[in-house]
């Protein structure tokens, strides 16, 4: 009975820390960006766009993303900008995902030599609005509306 309860506690010990994002990681992920926006390190952001109306049969992935026609959309960030951008990725409410969501815009922080700092991926249109579920960094989440919005009112197709 004693080798029952270990295996127990050590399989709930593997799920808790195997687990692909934890609460303290979440405001990491968006603490990192953030200070290196606010530091004037992101020169520009570069917006990938695949069209909602384009079908697939499959979820366009974050690794498949850029063999998909897409379009692409440069941002550079004054600091002011900067300031604001930080506040909209502040309010996204990150929340944990296990479905990985069918993606059309990535947005890419380049530094001055190009380089790439981080990215984001935001899914397709669906009932529930856009933009509400993707990866940040290679983590999967689910967003507030902020994100898509401030990029909408970036960026036109």
């Amino acid at each position: 009975m004693l080798f029952g309860r270990r295996v127990v506690v050590l399989s709930v010990c593997i799920c808790i820390f195997s687990s692909p994002v934890r609460g303290s990681d979440v405001s990491l992920v968006v603490a990192s960006i953030n200070r290196q926006l606010l530091a004037g390190q992101v020169e520009r952001i570069d917006v990938l766009r695949v069209s909602d109306d384009f079908f697939t049969l499959i979820r366009i992935s974050p690794g498949d993303f850029e063999r998909y026609p897409h379009k692409r959309h440069t941002l550079h960030l004054a600091e002011q900008d900067a300031a604001k951008f930080a506040v909209v990725l502040e309010r996204l409410k990150l929340t944990q995902l296990m479905d990985p969501p069918d993606l059309r815009w990535e947005v890419v922080f380049l530094d001055a030599s190009g380089n790439r700092l981080h990215s984001i991926f935001l899914d397709k249109a669906y009932w529930y609005g856009k933009g509400r579920k993707g990866y940040i960094d290679g983590d999967m989440f689910s967003f507030g509306s902020s994100l898509i919005k401030w990029l909408e009112k970036r960026v036109q197709d």
